[in-house]
């Protein structure tokens, strides 16, 4: 590439002198690695007509080109200086339906505010959330996944989960459902209700069936629907009754749209966590917005366990 830029410059100044002096080399020195150019695409890039030099019609073509690598090479310089500045860099993530729309806009909004020029880039996916996320990780197309933590992400030996908070499930029901003014209810019960869960496979389903396994019961739904917005209005037409994250339900309790109680004996409580691959380096932009999300995060975990 000195080569390259050498070429321009004396093409720019139509001068080995100037080329030289604005370089900082001697004209030996230039006259030299023009002349290895030369001989390197084997033909004439400049031609000396007495003390005057002119770029031949084989220079010209070069400079077409020298022009585009080199302002691309001064882009990627500026833009692999910028990545480095914990204040102009980008973030990568993806995140699980609840970090996605019930925690973290806040805290992207507020980061935005404080820290204007970082770029986010957030993926969200409905469906089989976990393993788009974890596969983006390994593809490197994300620099980490929030979302919620379950025995195959433990497993995994090249993946690191940090929690970030507790997130409680809860049973949601209608104002009008027939047991929205009981405070106990045993877990038989409601499984013999008419459910409207979310997708087979998804995270928190696999963790439901885990932890009502453990119990011996079986979970048979009335309705699977993948988007977590229709099932709680499903259960807020008392259409049915669901099982739901009480982060994605608070709202819609406290303005008495649902009811939400905890079942008896069961506490079904898991992480959400903060998942990468065990050996990945974070840019300073990256590390930045990760601090600034667990410290946000920390002063509203509470929020996010049920308080019946």
């Amino acid at each position: 590439m000195d080569r390259l830029k050498i070429f321009y410059t004396v093409a720019q100044y139509r001068s080995f002198t100037k080329a030289a002096e604005v370089l900082g080399l001697t004209q030996p020195a230039i006259s030299f690695q023009i002349k290895a150019l030369e001989n390197e695409y084997c033909t004439e890039l400049f031609e000396r007509i007495g003390r005057d030099i002119f770029i031949t019609d084989s220079g010209k073509t070069l400079m077409i080109y020298a022009e585009k690598i080199l302002s691309a090479l001064e882009e990627a310089d500026l833009a692999l200086k910028e990545s480095n500045n914990p204040l102009k860099g980008r973030v990568n993530f993806g995140a699980s339906i609840v970090a996605g729309i019930y925690i973290l806009p806040r805290i992207l909004g507020n980061f935005k505010r404080r820290y204007p020029n970082v770029a986010l880039s957030m993926k969200m996916k409905y469906a089989s959330a976990r393993d788009i996320i974890v596969g983006d990780i390994a593809r490197n197309e994300i620099d980490f996944g929030i979302m919620v933590e379950d025995n195959q992400a433990q497993n995994e030996k090249d993946l690191l989960s940090i929690p970030l908070l507790k997130d409680e499930l809860v049973f949601v029901m209608s104002p009008r459902h027939k047991f929205a003014n009981r405070k106990i209810l045993p877990v038989n019960e409601i499984l013999s209700e008419n459910l409207i869960l979310g997708a087979r496979n998804s995270a928190t389903r696999n963790y439901m069936d885990s932890e009502f396994g453990k119990l011996g019961f079986h979970i048979t739904p009335y309705l699977e629907v993948e988007n977590l917005e229709v099932i709680k209005k499903m259960v807020e037409e008392d259409f049915g009754s669901g099982i739901l994250s009480w982060a994605s339900v608070r709202n819609n309790v406290m303005n008495k749209e649902l009811c939400a109680r905890r079942l008896e004996g069961v506490r079904l409580i898991r992480n959400i966590s903060l998942v990468k691959r065990q050996q990945k380096t974070f840019f300073p932009a990256t590390n930045l917005f990760i601090d600034f999300l667990k410290d946000a995060i920390e002063l509203t975990a509470k929020s996010f366990i049920f308080e019946q």
